[in-house]
């Protein structure tokens, strides 16, 4: 909560689209089935949203703290010594802190991920099958985790682990039936939104499906990444296993590897490893061939940071029992990112893109790895040693012993993660781009009255000028309706083509040339248009983030027309 409050800006434009998104559904229906958006996220954060944006930050962190809580309960009821170090170990994960106060979809897809588990290790199927159904309606990452959910279940009946031929279609049929349930409410209801809604009666509705008045493969149609398949390029296939001490920090990460050995020894636990690596190698493909527009962020993995937080305490029973595990794991992280990354890549099919330059790897492991986790896996192993020799024959079984290694094992697995969180995340208060949004919206209320005086009441509009911009951040904390489309247009070519005469255009050095291929250029050559003003600010040595506002002067030849 004390983050939440201090870290006053938005982490990224996906959160103020999520969150717009949320507040405004109730009047835009189709926002509900919208493959942006997310159903399950925009329908959760909803009442929230009417709010304000700070009790939707508070409602996804009460989402992190029940995906702590069942995440604990799995451990303990898996038999998993120091259960408890769960909660911290998935909460001082560095991403899943990061949006633990942020309204993003990856933390409610992490909450149905370890419940889904949960009811999978316990043999309720069918609430695992209607859990992973759900997950497809909250990241599209759901449709490949709820398909493997069903190969293992096909895989348990061939295998008779579901009873005799019989009872085996009779446990497969209903979970089938609630897998598949979600995604098929959400493309019937999408495809009557989206076809003009519902007909006078139920069979005419029906029959609008057989006769093609709705799309019976709408959810398919209405791939969101269709046009931005390879936007963001890609990455060589160790571009994940590089971020990952980013994504859980150095700590955690460490605790993870013998974590991950040890479940999948460990009977009827096997799914998590299983289902995190999965994760990894879809993400990994997706990012190596560019498809879907797969940016490489690491936050991606906050959905199955549950599951990393469980290997981590697998790994950390492992370091109790044997604290030589401790420095052997370090050395090959080091060896791992220090030697072997940078000799991998020497290969043409391995090579990085992303952070893979020799300074950005040393400075990984430097910040990481070296600063904090030396004295975890060198000095006090040693200091252990040294004070278990001095006070106990036999080191780690007397009395004396034990007493020497409980703390180092709580400064290794507790006390370090945190530290390494915490001065890792810090909050942002001052974010130089949405400062510089908001003295734009001052600007616009100022000199262009006519545009902004009626957003959000319901009096009459004095013009039919619009106003049209990228970027979402422009109507936080300002009750206007971006999906109103009388009043605000999509950012594209088609629409500046066809604005009316006094219409506002803000063009921005990010999105609109990312995402809607519009360039400064462009509308510098425009002879419909004239350059009003400019904002700048600069976010970096050699980056600047631009805000340049234009104003419609000749009326549209469509128009005219």
């Amino acid at each position: 909560m004390v983050y939440a409050l201090l870290a006053a800006e938005p982490l990224t434009d996906d959160t103020i689209h999520h969150y717009l998104t949320s507040k405004w559904l109730h009047k835009h229906a189709y926002l509900i089935v919208s493959t942006w958006g997310r159903p399950a996220v925009s329908l959760v954060y909803a009442p929230a949203s009417h709010l304000g944006f700070f009790w939707c930050r508070m409602t996804s962190l009460a989402i992190c703290l029940a995906a702590c809580l069942y995440t604990f309960r799995l451990a303990r009821e898996t038999g998993l010594k120091y259960a408890w170090l769960a909660v911290p170990l998935v909460f001082f994960q560095t991403q899943f802190f990061r949006l633990s106060t942020d309204l993003l979809t990856e933390p409610l897809f992490a909450l149905i991920i370890i419940c889904a588990v949960r009811n999978f290790v316990r043999g309720k199927y069918n609430w695992a099958a209607l859990q992973f159904s759900v997950s497809m309606a909250a990241r599209p990452a759901g449709f490949f985790v709820a398909a493997l959910f069903g190969i293992i279940m096909a895989v348990f009946a061939l295998r008779g682990k579901l009873g005799h031929p019989k009872a085996a279609v009779m446990k497969l049929l209903p979970a089938g039936v609630l897998l598949a349930s979600i995604p098929a409410i959400w493309n019937v209801a999408g495809a009557i939104i989206y076809g003009g809604g519902m007909r006078s009666s139920i069979h005419e509705t029906a029959a609008g499906f057989l006769n093609g008045t709705y799309d019976l493969l709408w959810l398919s149609h209405s791939n969101a990444w269709d046009t931005v398949m390879f936007k963001y390029g890609s990455d060589g296939p160790l571009h994940y296993l590089i971020l990952m001490p980013l994504v859980t920090g150095g700590c955690i990460m460490m605790l993870m590897i013998p974590g991950y050995l040890t479940l999948f020894k460990m009977r009827g636990v096997w799914i998590i490893p299983a289902v995190w690596t999965s994760f990894f190698v879809l993400h990994t493909f997706l990012r190596t061939s560019g498809l879907y527009a797969s940016g490489g962020y690491a936050r991606f993995f906050v959905s199955v940071a549950p599951l990393a937080g469980i290997m981590a305490v697998a790994g950390a029973a492992r370091f109790a029992t044997n604290l030589k595990w401790v420095p052997l794991t370090f050395l090959a992280c080091v060896a791992f990112y220090v030697y072997l990354v940078p000799w991998i890549t020497t290969f043409p099919f391995f090579k990085e893109t992303y952070l893979l330059d020799s300074g950005n790897i040393v400075k990984i492991v430097w910040d990481k790895f070296l600063w904090i986790v030396v004295p975890a896996t060198v000095v006090i192993p040693a200091c252990w040693v040294f004070l278990s020799k001095r006070y106990g024959r036999q080191p780690g079984i007397r009395s004396s012993a034990k007493h020497v290694s409980a703390p180092i094992f709580a400064v290794i697995c507790l006390v370090l993660p945190i530290v390494e969180c915490i001065t890792a995340v810090a909050p942002a208060r001052q974010n130089a781009t949405y400062q510089l949004i908001r003295d734009l919206g001052e600007w616009l209320r100022r000199e262009r009255p006519e545009l902004t005086e009626d957003l959000g009441s319901f009096r009459p509009r004095k013009t039919d000028a619009k106003l049209i911009f990228a970027r979402y951040s422009l109507h936080m904390g300002k009750g206007w309706d971006p999906y109103d489309n009388s009043r605000f247009g999509t950012f594209s070519k088609e629409e500046i083509a066809s604005l009316p005469k006094g219409s506002i255009i803000v063009w921005d050095s990010g999105f609109s040339k990312t995402e809607y291929r519009v360039t400064e250029k462009a509308l510098d050559d425009n002879d419909r248009l004239e350059s009003l003003t400019k904002f700048e600010t600069r976010l970096g040595r050699e980056q600047k983030f631009t805000l340049h506002v234009y104003e419609v002067v000749k009326q549209s030849p469509q128009k005219d027309g």
